[in-house]
C-alpha cells in the first residue's frame, strides 16, 4: 500500500494529473438541474469553473451515482453521499473506491491522482473508519491524499507531518 498522505496540504497544488471531487448526488429543479455543490472542495470547484454544477449534473443524469472523469476539468467525481443534508455512507465511499480504481486503469501509466479524505468533511466520516478503506483499494504509487484543513475534517488531532504510507 503506497499512498502519500499530505497533512496540511492544498489540493490544488499538488503536482497531480486529476483531483478527485467528493460529491454528494442532489440535483437541483427535482432531480433535472444543476448538481447541488454549496460546500467543501465542491464549492471551490464551482468558483472555480461556474459552468461545473450544470456539466457535472448532465453526467450524473447520463450515467448514474457512479465515479466520472470530467475531462475538461480534469476532475473526478466521486460519489460520497446521496443527499447534501445527509452524511457520507462508507457503503458508497467503497464503491466508489472500487470503481476509481477501475478508471485508473485506462489512464496512462503516469498519472497522478489526488484526493481528500474522502466522506470526511461535509460527509462527517471518520478518517480511522475511511483509511483503511484507501489502504485497501488504492495500492498503486499514483495516489496521493490531501489532508486539509489542519485536519478538521478529519475528526482527529493533525500532527503536521507529511509521511508515506506503507
Amino acid at each position: 500500500m503506497n499512498i502519500v498522505l499530505v497533512r496540511n496540504g492544498n489540493i490544488w497544488e499538488t503536482a497531480a494529473s486529476y483531483v478527485v471531487l467528493p460529491i454528494n448526488t442532489t440535483l437541483k429543479s427535482g432531480g433535472f438541474g444543476d448538481l447541488v455543490m454549496g460546500a467543501g472542495l465542491a464549492k471551490q470547484v464551482k468558483q472555480m469553473y461556474p459552468s461545473a454544477p450544470e456539466r457535472y449534473g448532465n453526467l450524473l443524469r447520463a450515467h448514474g451515482n457512479h465515479v466520472m472523469l470530467d475531462a475538461p476539468t480534469r476532475i473526478i467525481l466521486f460519489p460520497t453521499k446521496h443527499d447534501y443534508r445527509k452524511p457520507s455512507t462508507l457503503e458508497l465511499v467503497e464503491q466508489s473506491l472500487k470503481e476509481l480504481v477501475t478508471l485508473r486503469g485506462t489512464l496512462r501509466e503516469d498519472v497522478i491522482i489526488a484526493l481528500p479524505a474522502v466522506g470526511c468533511g461535509c460527509g462527517n466520516l471518520k478518517w480511522t473508519d475511511v483509511e483503511p478503506l484507501m489502504h485497501k483499494y488504492l495500492e498503486e504509487d499514483c495516489y496521493v491524499c490531501v489532508l486539509l484543513n489542519n485536519g478538521t475534517n478529519l475528526h482527529k488531532k493533525n500532527t503536521g507531518e507529511q509521511r508515506r504510507s506503507s
